[in-house]
């Protein structure tokens, strides 16, 4: 595979995700067209979706103004994804991310 940069991807995102999304790559310290890479060469070596996709939407919750049931559904739900394994720690996927990218390994606060 060549190593030519030359393609272009238009894409139309709400602004908000545009600009949490482009603050999480900056403490990454990669750029958005180095996540898409990314991305994309995930897919590739997979031949999957880096993430797992559901039918059920994401929504941020308000959790003052859940239910005692509702607190509990949300825990049981999460619990289940942990147990199967649907998780990686986000030390692991940033050390791999800095690997890729050939940046600095970060500094561990007893370092």
């Amino acid at each position: 595979m060549e190593n030519n940069k030359t393609a272009t991807i238009n894409v139309r995102i709400d602004p908000e995700i545009k600009k949490e999304a482009e603050e999480v790559f900056a403490i990454l310290g990669i750029s958005p067209s180095s996540a898409i890479s990314l991305f994309y060469n995930q897919v590739i070596l997979n031949k999957e979706i880096p993430f797992k996709i559901t039918s059920r939407p994401y929504k941020v919750m308000d959790e003052s103004k859940l239910t005692k049931e509702e607190i509990d559904e949300e825990i049981e739900i999460r619990l289940m994804e942990a147990k199967a394994g649907d998780h990686r720690p986000f030390d692991e996927v940033e050390e791999e991310l800095r690997e890729e990218f050939g940046l600095p390994k970060r500094k561990k606060s007893s370092d």
